[in-house]
């Protein structure tokens, strides 16, 4: 009985601590600024750590706890504007709007900063704000052949399937096939720079088109400059895949230069490894470079929990689908994504 008093007075105490402390936190503050076509973006920050960059939750067509879809950001941009505004500067977040839900249907963005401390999780304000963007592409179409090759490029369904009508679609110039495999090199040189060896076409690739292309940089393989100097000139790779369904599976891409004969038997012999897929979906999060988020299945913000739903394997497994049927049922018979 002797002992139990302390311990009872000592619990007690640390409760009274923890909700002392609970009842002083300040929650995030924030605003989401726009829900546009380009880009999603706003800023947060948390007064009880105004110098960290917080975690930001989206949710793209209902508030948490709807099942909407949701991705996790992280509002680490600089802003020039906020410096002033609340004393720090690294606060903004940005992120590109998943593809699939460019099909001219309104959606209701919903932004909430993330306590650092684990406090409540605040919509932020302006939040929701409506994002209605009609499908457009422009460019050629590159088939992707075989099953392997959509499951080597690791496109998303969620990220990168823009829901494009078939008839504009089938209005694109075909290209090219799309290799099976992307072969990403960087030159001896020390310079870092990294490229596509898009079958014997070397294109540049910007360093925030990485996580968006779900490439690894550090699979390139090293050549020789000269080796790499010997392809073919081509455009740069663009910021971000867009690929349509249309007689299968299709990427929607710059026109590439010919590539003579002997420039493509020596590109065949040298070989390389592919770039090994990044991390393509929400919770971690290519939105922190501005370029777009990762879904994910977020733990309870706000009180509830949330998830994306569909993993990596499961979209290359749609992809695959969709190529086989198209294979299977000739090129006039497309394949229709399912709702839901």
């Amino acid at each position: 009985m002797l002992l139990a008093r302390p311990l009872l007075a000592a619990a007690f105490g640390l409760a009274t601590l923890v909700v002392a402390r609970a009842a002083s936190a300040a929650p995030p503050a924030g605003h989401l600024d726009n829900a546009g076509c380009d880009a999603i973006a706003g800023w947060s920050q948390d007064p009880d750590e105004p110098g960290k960059g917080i975690a930001v939750h989206l949710y793209l067509g209902g508030p948490a706890g709807s099942g909407a879809p949701a991705v996790a950001v992280t509002a680490n941009l600089y802003r020039e504007d906020l410096c002033a505004a609340i004393g720090s500067c690294e606060h903004g977040f940005a992120m590109a709007p998943p593809l699939s839900l460019l099909d001219g249907q309104p959606r209701n963005v919903h932004a909430y900063g993330i306590d650092s401390q684990g406090g409540p999780n605040p919509e932020l304000g302006s939040s929701p704000r409506t994002l209605q963007c009609a499908p457009s592409a422009a460019g050629v179409r590159r088939k992707l052949v075989t099953l392997q090759a959509v499951d080597a490029w690791k496109f998303s369904t969620f990220w990168d399937v823009l829901p494009l009508p078939a008839a504009e679609a089938g209005a694109l110039a075909a290209g090219v096939d799309l290799p099976d495999a992307p072969v990403l090199v960087t030159p001896d040189d020390g310079s870092g720079a990294l490229w596509l060896d898009d079958g014997g076409v070397r294109r540049a690739v910007a360093p925030e088109a990485v996580g968006p292309w779900h490439f690894d940089a550090a699979q390139a393989k090293v050549i020789p400059l000269a080796e790499l100097e010997a392809l073919v000139l081509g455009p740069s790779l663009r910021p971000r895949p867009v690929v349509v369904m249309f007689e299968g599976v299709a990427l929607i891409d710059d026109v590439l230069p010919e590539v003579p004969e002997t420039t493509t038997a020596a590109a065949g012999a040298g070989g390389g490894d592919g770039g090994d897929g990044g991390s393509g979906g929400s919770g971690g999060s290519d939105a922190t470079t501005g370029s777009g988020g990762a879904a994910v299945s977020i733990d309870k913000p706000g009180g509830c929990s949330i998830g994306h739903g569909a993993s990596r394997r499961f979209a290359m497994a749609m992809l695959g689908l969709a190529a086989f049927i198209a294979m299977r049922r000739g090129p006039r018979r497309q394949w229709r994504r399912p709702r839901g």
